[in-house]
């Protein structure tokens, strides 16, 4: 029963100490202070490694029993690099490579977790919903202290990060053991894969465009605690209320980002609705990729990647933003919808 609350509490470790890196390490040691091109090394190498690393699990899946405590350790070593080596090093060097050890260790280390999490799941969204709320807290909270209090944030990550790899080499090895994925829902088959792809896109392309309300202090936690809280709700009420729930909240969320403006509320909304979507992306690729679920995790990482970098390549203004954000929405729902049609576990639709 420890087993996914180390999980949970490992996945924001992870993404706080990575945060801590690039907002209270990296970010300060640049001469311009600007890390766009340094921010897009780390989501490559974070997010676009996850499908190949994930296919060479799924190639020798003893590994995906260490890979979590591995994952832990090498985002730790990051870390200390980027902390500890500023002091031998001044200027970027060093948090530049903390960066890309923790981004790999970051990689690692969800890919196993997320893969294991999948096939563990049953077919159920709610483990899937769980652990993938921690990111966004990890992200939030190490961005917003990272930022703030960097000489109390970034050893507090250092400590926090340690403690969970600690906790995952205490998982025992027969609770890391390889799990032929349980559903009983029909295979998903090529076609559908491509749809659901392509929503995933989507989905990236509309989050990372998503409406920033005005928010000041503390406050400005607020988007990522709706990630979480969105994320997690589309897992318990995909499993109470049936698949399609997900959907039709992310399909809702749209007219609250459209009509969102300069008030706050309606983009918190929204965005907790956004993103309820996640846990059902993972299973449905999981089910087209039933023996390779490494992959099948990674591979959706990937489309989200592939989203963020699209919203890179132009700069529509706010009120644009909102009305792009609501289409991909409503079309990444439509595609899902048609992509999970055969894809249903009967006793949860209703």
């Amino acid at each position: 029963m420890k087993k996914p609350y180390i999980f949970t509490l490992s996945h924001l470790a992870v993404d706080f100490a990575c945060f801590n890196i690039l907002f209270a390490l990296l970010l300060p040691a640049l001469p311009d202070g600007n890390g766009g091109t340094l921010f897009l090394l780390y989501n490559l190498l974070a997010f676009g490694l996850q499908a190949p690393i994930g296919a060479f699990i799924d190639s020798r899946p003893r590994l995906r029993a260490i890979g979590p405590c591995l994952g832990g350790v090498v985002t730790a070593l990051g870390l200390a690099a980027a902390y500890l080596g500023r002091a031998f090093v001044p200027g970027p060097v060093f948090p530049v490579l903390g960066m890309t050890v923790a981004a790999l260790g970051n990689a690692v280390f969800h890919v196993c977790v997320g893969s294991i999490v999948l096939t563990e799941s049953g077919g159920a969204l709610s483990p899937a919903g769980l652990f993938n709320c921690a990111g966004a807290l990890g992200v939030g909270f190490g961005t917003y202290f990272g930022t703030g209090i960097p000489a109390v944030s970034v050893p507090a990550a250092l400590v926090v990060i340690v403690l969970a790899s600690l906790a995952l080499w205490t998982l025992r090895r027969d609770e890391l053991r390889e799990v032929k994925p349980a559903t009983d829902a029909e295979p998903l088959p090529g076609w559908a894969l491509a749809l659901l792809c392509a929503a995933m896109v989507l989905h990236g392309l509309g989050g990372s465009w998503m409406p920033e309300p005005p928010l000041n202090g503390a406050l400005t936690l607020l988007p990522p605690i709706m990630i979480c809280l969105g994320r997690l709700s589309g897992g318990v009420l995909g499993d109470a209320a049936g698949r399609r729930s997900a959907v039709l909240m992310m399909a809702v969320s749209a007219p609250l980002v459209i009509l969102s403006g300069a008030t706050p509320w309606p983009a918190l909304v929204g965005t907790l609705l956004f993103w309820t979507i996640v846990p059902l992306f993972q299973l449905t690729a999981l089910s087209a990729l039933p023996d390779s679920p490494g992959f099948a995790f990674g591979l959706t990482k990937l489309c989200l990647l592939a989203g963020t970098f699209l919203s890179s390549l132009a700069a529509p203004s706010e009120y644009d933003r909102r009305w792009i954000v609501g289409a991909a929405a409503l079309v990444a729902a439509a595609l899902t919808l048609l992509a999970t049609g055969k894809n249903k576990k009967k006793e949860t639709i209703k």
